[in-house]
């Protein structure tokens, strides 16, 4: 099943050093449900020219971002994953560990919550906590 969607995400982020901000993002996107219970969606991320693109089953979710930043986030709970990040200025050496991650998708709406750390050239970067939110229109 395939529908359109309004999408609301949240992200705060907690740098090392105790800065914090929180991004709240509204958009237009497009839902795709498969029989298996995996679930993707998609969306014209104006800020980043581009398209950002989230897909996911029980175990695992990725992210990925093409446009002046491009990167490619897998996120598993308990496990330390390489992460690609490159911007104008240059690639970035960045990994993930996550500690939550839940959705729950149906055929009108969906909602998910992802509790990663992120991490540069091998120390931890920030704490992010992503929140998903769609409804079908």
């Amino acid at each position: 099943m395939i529908y359109k969607a309004q999408l609301t995400t949240r992200l705060r982020t907690r740098t090392q050093n105790g800065e914090r901000d929180e991004i709240v993002h509204t958009v237009k996107a497009m839902v795709a449900l498969r029989d298996d219970g995996s679930w993707s969606l998609r969306y014209q991320d104006e800020e980043n020219k581009g398209q950002t693109a989230l897909a996911g089953t029980r175990e695992w979710m990725t992210l990925s971002r093409e446009g002046t930043v491009q990167s490619k986030m897998r996120f598993v709970v308990d496990q330390l994953l390489p992460a690609l990040y490159i911007t104008p200025l240059g690639e970035f050496d960045m990994a993930t560990r996550t500690d939550l991650y839940t959705f729950a998708v149906t055929d009108h709406d969906g909602r998910l919550s992802l509790h990663y750390d992120l991490l540069m050239s091998g120390e931890m970067a920030a704490q992010n906590h992503l929140e998903i939110k769609w409804h079908k229109v």
